[in-house]
């Protein structure tokens, strides 16, 4: 359990405990700060965690820094990352804390979906190309986005933000970059309506057009766990696998789990909605993946 009063204790436990700074070379090059209540930006952020640059997110709350957030920055010391100029902690959106002695890197946007165009700009230039798979979550419901942060961690494909009915235009202009990718909608169409797929499709805005969704937020996530569709989709549907499991009344603790997803532990995330007991589906869902044996149950 990473145990946290909140989601910036949960950040940083968790980034704590994947790089543990004990020297060189398990120190990150740099961290992301985020603020606390921005959860879209944070999901969007969150491929940050992804190989080439491979920074944890810790949370801000508006300009002022958590005790927990200032104790972990220190003691994680980033080492500073070639690939944003040498800055230590990436900061995304300019109403961030700066913290003092470390040097930052701004990705600017004066709302949720011009920051995740500039996160996804900022990380294309940082592996020398746009991905060829994006999911697109609902930047209205945080808890049918959540399932996206984790995926973005371990594959370094672009999530960002949509209205139900339609695509943002900083959205839309940042995907004709990707050159007609295979888009992937979160969420059923009460979420992220049929129209935003027939706007994708009348621009030429992607190449392919797919769902992945469940009847609730719960299921859903268990739908993007479930799903493959050639190289795209966690695909778990068989023993062997570590997972990720976080309330869907803390929708930040989706970035701050994301890290989880990568550096060796690729655990996607599931959720739930009742603190007390696991729901009927997720439930019947872990059953279904449990290790067995055949045999002797040694």
């Amino acid at each position: 359990r990473v145990g946290g009063s909140d989601a910036a204790a949960d950040a940083a436990g968790v980034a704590a405990a994947l790089f543990p700074a004990t020297g060189t070379s398990d120190r990150p090059t740099a961290v992301v700060l985020i603020d606390q209540d921005d959860w879209q930006s944070a999901i969007a952020a969150s491929v940050l965690s992804a190989p080439p640059i491979g920074a944890p997110p810790l949370l801000s709350d508006g300009n002022e820094l958590p005790a927990v957030t200032e104790e972990t920055l220190d003691q994680l010391a980033p080492r500073g990352s070639d690939l944003s100029e040498d800055a230590q902690v990436i900061r995304i959106g300019p109403d961030v804390a700066r913290p003092q002695n470390f040097k930052t890197a701004l990705i600017q946007g004066d709302d949720p979906y011009e920051r995740a165009a500039a996160i996804d700009r900022f990380f294309s230039a940082a592996r020398g190309r746009p991905s060829n798979d994006v999911v697109l979550y609902s930047g209205e419901s945080a808890e049918w986005a959540m399932p996206a942060a984790s995926w973005a961690a371990r594959s370094g494909d672009a999530v960002l933000p949509v209205e139900a009915r339609s695509i943002p235009r900083p959205v839309a202009r940042v995907l004709e970059n990707h050159e007609r990718p295979n888009v992937y909608l979160l969420g059923p169409e009460r979420v992220i309506s049929k129209q935003v797929a027939d706007q994708l499709k009348e621009r030429k805005l992607a190449r392919s057009v797919n769902r992945i969704e469940g009847p609730t937020p719960v299921e859903n996530a268990i739908a993007f766990a479930r799903y493959e569709k050639g190289d795209f989709g966690w695909r778990v549907n068989i023993p062997g696998y570590n997972f990720a499991l976080a309330s869907t009344t803390r929708p930040s603790d989706a970035a701050a789990a994301a890290p989880l997803a990568t550096r060796g532990v690729f655990a996607p995330l599931l959720l739930t909605d009742d603190p007390e007991a696991l729901p009927e589906p997720l439930e019947s869902y872990l059953l279904s993946v449990q290790p067995g044996y055949e045999g002797d149950p040694r």
